[in-house]
């Protein structure tokens, strides 16, 4: 388990660089106009990649790692839902191009969001080969085929420069020569790994049975990227100056980092912890529950209030002087996707101990939250507003779940080391507040002295965590190898 989380990080590390790389790209070679159509279709992807990637995926990992019915059936069953997913999302895009382009208000997006279709089919097949991984808990198999698949993306580069005129359909083309190159390399290494997909298991899943726990993770996932998305589309919808809507997309990247962090944790712990507690071995679930909690307080925690806190300065030494307008709103962003990054990682527990309900209830809640308030926001507030919204929705949300979590858990036992999540709760605002002082007084407008400044102050913290005895990584590791 400390492997996958190591190779997990390191490799969403990378998909976040390469993401940067990217959208730094993007911002050279496309006016904010074109970069703002951009933001919009992957928007809409991100909210199609929701049905395909963590129903099937997520579902394929906790049934697989339960041991508990034939993995090769399962894996026929998932690859037949998901080839249905992937043609109803198609016909989606399809069909509905035209209507997107009228509620977007560009006459450009329909043909782009058509042509995103085949982006659907290469992902979608693509995210089938890592769920049956993680369910075989091949953690470092699955990290392979994300790391290639992320370092294939940078074919849009040349695509963009020298292939298509228009750099929109050679960006959307490079993502899809990255999938097929995906599909290619999570196919190999599940070939590499086929003895894993023995087991004595003879029952065979009803395929209702699977459709409904393939749903009940689709339905959860597909709010949270509602509530991650709405608020880019609402941007472009809802404001007058088409530039918004770029500067907006380049908060967006940056608040994201975290998330993508988080994705490590929450991706290992819903087969590990289901394989624990479908043993019994509920003393296991209570520890490493409480362990990966702490570990994403100390680890992660910082990171988003680095970049909550040094917003002006981060947008203007990557994307230019003019962004700096979408500020505010990355400092709202930050925190509220770590915060709805933290809810999916309870969310994981709760359901490897078989408790979907709350987190369903509490997904439409917060969805029905975030229309209420970002429409207005944004209309008296602008981006800021916008922001501002999914920060108050996805905190509560956070809350929320945090009191139930621990409720359940506390119904199987105590930690066997005492959690210490509030002391580093409080060490993180007083870090965020310390920072948000320093750079309103210190103006910094080169990239890599920025960039210095995060790893010297990242590791001053974690060094500080360290002889306080908040959090020492060592411990850490050695507690994910028991």
């Amino acid at each position: 388990m400390a492997t996958g989380i190591l190779f997990n990080v390191v490799c969403n590390l990378i998909f976040v660089v390469v993401g940067y790389a990217i959208h730094y790209f993007f911002g050279a070679v496309m006016t904010p106009a074109e970069y703002g159509v951009m933001g919009s279709i992957l928007t809409i992807l991100d909210f199609e990649y929701l049905f395909l990637n963590n129903g099937v995926r997520q579902s394929l990992s906790k049934e697989i790692s339960s041991g508990k019915y034939d993995t090769k059936n399962l894996i026929q069953k998932g690859i037949l839902f998901q080839a249905g997913m992937m043609l109803v999302m198609c016909a989606v895009n399809v069909l509905g191009a035209n209507l997107l382009g009228r509620l977007l208000q560009d006459a450009s997006i329909p043909r782009y969001i058509r042509l995103a279709s085949l982006m659907v089919l290469s992902n979608g097949s693509f995210v089938v080969t890592i769920g049956i991984a993680e369910g075989l808990r091949k953690f470092v198999s699955a990290a392979t085929a994300n790391l290639i698949y992320s370092l294939c993306k940078l074919s849009v580069v040349p695509y963009v420069l020298w292939i298509f005129r228009d750099p929109i359909v050679g960006a959307e083309m490079g993502y899809v020569t990255a999938g097929l190159i995906g599909i290619a390399a999570g196919c190999g290494l599940l070939y590499r790994n086929r003895a894993a997909m023995q087991n004595t298991a003879r029952e065979r899943i009803p395929f209702g049975k699977y459709v409904r726990s393939t749903l009940n993770f689709s339905v959860f996932f597909i709010i949270v990227s509602v509530v991650l998305s709405l608020d880019t589309l609402v941007v472009k919808g809802r404001t007058h100056e088409s530039a918004l809507a770029g500067y907006y997309t380049g908060a967006v990247n940056f608040a994201k980092v975290t998330y993508f962090i988080l994705q490590a944790f929450f991706t290992i712990l819903l087969p590990t912890l289901t394989r624990a507690y479908s043993e019994g071995r509920h003393q296991d679930v209570v520890d490493t529950a409480s362990l990966m909690e702490q570990a994403a307080l100390a680890l992660v925690l910082p990171i988003c209030a680095m970049i909550s806190a040094t917003g002006p300065s981060l947008l203007r030494c990557f994307y230019g002087k003019t962004y700096i307008r979408a500020a505010d709103a990355l400092g709202f962003l930050s925190f509220a996707h770590f915060s709805i990054g933290m809810t999916v990682m309870y969310a994981m527990m709760l359901s490897a101990m078989n408790d979907r309900k709350f987190t369903v209830w509490l997904s439409v809640i917060t969805l029905a939250a975030d229309v209420a308030l970002v429409f207005p926001l944004t209309s008296n507030m602008s981006i800021t507003g916008t922001a501002l919204a999914g920060f108050i929705v996805t905190r509560g949300a956070l809350m929320a779940i945090t009191i139930y979590a621990r409720m359940k858990l506390k119904k199987l036992g105590t930690p066997t080391k005492k959690n210490k999540g509030l002391f580093l709760l409080f060490f993180s605002s007083c870090f965020w507040l310390g920072l948000r002082v320093l750079l309103n007084r210190v103006v910094i407008n080169n990239l890599f002295l920025l960039g210095g400044l995060y790893l010297v102050l990242y590791a001053a913290l974690i060094a500080l965590y360290h002889f306080t005895g908040l959090f020492n990584l060592k411990d850490f590791v050695r507690g994910l190898r028991k």
